[in-house]
């Protein structure tokens, strides 16, 4: 409701992931909800993702199996490829679509890599 001033046809829904559920316990996950803004919008309290090359992953399913999804990635995926992690650069997810009553969502999971 904040926000919604803030809302056009073009605003792109984001999750920065800050940890692991596999080393940090699930209740202790730090992820930062975020719409894209103008830079001129006049709110305090944005950031800007650095830009640069990205392991896209189209997921389409349910909120229970999105950490299957990221477990998928980093202990199959990322095995077999030459990529690695920018611990730098944040995990982020772009929301396509969301279903509030089934969990049902679509979204780009983006891995930094260098």
């Amino acid at each position: 409701e904040k926000y919604r001033d803030y809302l056009t046809e073009k605003t792109v829904f984001l999750e920065r992931t800050c940890d692991d559920p596999a080393v940090t316990e699930a209740k202790n996950c730090l992820y930062d909800l975020c719409m894209s803004v103008g830079k001129d919008c006049g709110l305090e309290n944005i950031t800007c993702l650095p830009g640069g090359k990205c392991v896209v992953y189209p997921f389409k399913g349910y909120a229970k199996e999105i950490y299957g999804a990221y477990q998928t990635l980093f202990q199959v995926y990322f095995p077999r490829t030459s990529y690695v992690l920018d611990m730098a650069r944040s995990v982020f997810a772009i929301y396509h679509m969301v279903d509030r009553e089934s969990l049902y969502m679509e979204l780009d999971i983006c891995l930094p890599v260098m």
